[in-house]
């Protein structure tokens, strides 16, 4: 679940991360189901409230912990993904529309989120010739 940034709508991922239900905050009020172009874990609303980005990113401690350990975009066991997921896959919907599209990376994404006072898009993964201390 997120909001948006005027605190109006609030934001909820269906629990097979296919489809994202956007909720009028004032009246309880279902606005809309969005239907997602595959499925994701993560959710995060643009600081513009144009945007909704969702991924399949790191969320607990285990996971965390085996992130630089992985080589592949589908883990073998530590993490828990929706059925079809994988971890270099990114959606992004346009709230004004409700168009959304899917891109993959190359390897498994380790955060997304918007840039503070814009709406670009900033993508950290773990690059294979990356050196990587620690968990970030």
């Amino acid at each position: 679940m997120n909001f948006s940034p005027d605190g109006e709508r609030a934001f909820f991922l269906s629990r097979d991360g296919r489809s994202v239900t956007e909720m009028a905050l004032a009246d309880h009020r279902i606005e809309r189901v969005l239907d997602l172009p595959g499925a994701f874990s993560v959710l995060d609303v643009s600081p513009d409230g144009l945007w909704l980005t969702m991924a399949n990113l790191p969320r607990t401690p285990a996971e965390e912990k085996s992130y630089p350990g992985l080589s592949s975009c589908y883990p073998e066991s530590g993490h828990v993904l929706p059925a079809g997921a994988n971890l270099c896959e990114i959606a992004i919907v346009e709230l004004s529309t409700g168009h959304g599209w899917a891109e993959q990376v190359a390897e498994p994404i380790r955060d997304v989120d918007f840039a503070v006072q814009s709406s670009e898009l900033v993508i950290t993964h773990k690059g294979i010739d990356d050196v990587i201390e620690g968990n970030h």
